[in-house]
């Protein structure tokens, strides 16, 4: 499988989990290897997750139709 599609792959991965928190809103914690975390927390890693696997699949895409022509 190619990066690009692996990138995609996260990408709407985080997407899903950042609606279900937004979507949820009962949830204020949660306990990793016995560790609590604010969810807002959470939301912000995957947030970042998001936006740079979308950023690495439009540039690697974009790339690779640039060098088609």
């Amino acid at each position: 499988m190619k990066t690009k599609y692996l990138n995609l792959f996260w990408a709407v991965l985080a997407t899903v989990i950042l609606i279900y928190e937004f979507s949820d809103g009962k949830q204020h914690s949660i306990a990793i290897f016995g560790q609590q975390f604010k969810v807002w927390y959470l939301t912000i890693i995957w947030s970042i997750v998001a936006i740079k696997n979308y950023y690495s699949f439009y540039f690697k895409l974009k790339s690779e139709l640039i060098t088609q022509k």
